[in-house]
């Protein structure tokens, strides 16, 4: 096949690739008996205008091969934050997903801090779980590892940009909130009085 022809040919692929994965996202969002929702999603996708003109064919473009990676990403996501504890592989894959998009499109920093602004929010209200923990730990780990290989990247990643600022907060949040507990029950059993800085720590 020419490159011309897999340009033609490639945004329709990828549309028939982002409605599956629509139709995935809102199996893990609505959860049990939602396969009807995840229908309607799909079909939603399928003819919503402003995906169309970027996805049929002969209209290539980078969103066309970034859009269905951006809708599994998020997918996977929460098919991670779904599993019972928490699965590492579903993060995992979700970050190879991500890092996909980094190569194909730079709006992949919506994504990231949209995965961020999602953590934070659990820790406001007090819904931090194991699950969480090793679902955005997996996730930011493997997707930074990917990121930096993109040059570009990179250089704002290492430079401390503030497209990142919330992913690397919610992160650090994140690994304070499952440390802080487990520091302030090894002072309690050792005999060490823990500070009230501590004490507040672990309620948070």
């Amino acid at each position: 096949m020419s490159l011309r022809a897999c340009c033609v040919y490639l945004p329709a692929v990828c549309s028939a690739i982002t409605c599956v994965a629509s139709y995935w996202l809102t199996l893990q969002v609505a959860r049990r008996g939602s396969e009807g929702a995840g229908l309607y999603a799909a079909a939603f996708v399928a003819v919503v205008p402003s995906y169309l003109s970027r996805s049929c064919a002969g209209a290539y473009d980078n969103e066309c091969v970034a859009i269905p990676a951006l809708v599994a990403t998020c997918a996977l996501y929460l098919k991670a934050l779904n599993t019972p504890g928490g699965s590492t592989l579903w993060a995992t894959l979700s970050a190879i997903v991500y890092g996909y998009m980094v190569l194909a499109w730079g709006g992949h920093v919506f994504v990231v801090n949209l995965i961020a602004v999602h953590c934070l929010a659990m820790l406001l209200c007090g819904r931090f779980t194991g699950r969480l923990y090793v679902t955005c730990s997996t996730f930011y780990v493997c997707a930074g590892l990917l990121a930096v290989q993109t040059p570009f990247v990179r250089g704002k990643i290492m430079g401390g940009s503030s497209e990142y600022i919330i992913a690397l907060c919610a992160f650090a949040l994140v690994q304070v909130r499952a440390v802080v507990p487990i520091l302030h029950s090894t002072l309690r059993r050792s005999g060490v009085q823990p500070s009230r800085m501590l004490v507040a720590g672990g309620v948070l």
